[in-house]
């Protein structure tokens, strides 16, 4: 029972910085976007295709 409780806080933990680490490609993806200027209608398809 310990060793299950062992390997579960170890995989939560390893899912929280995976997740932690998607969080920031995000938001960089989203200031990047937003760095670019302002967009128009077609523009931003064409970025989200």
């Amino acid at each position: 029972m310990m060793l299950s409780a062992k390997l579960m806080r170890d995989r939560i933990a390893s899912l929280k910085k995976a997740n932690e680490a998607a969080i920031k490609r995000r938001q960089r993806k989203k200031k990047r976007i937003q760095k670019q200027g302002v967009l128009i209608k077609g523009a931003r398809e064409d970025l989200l295709a």
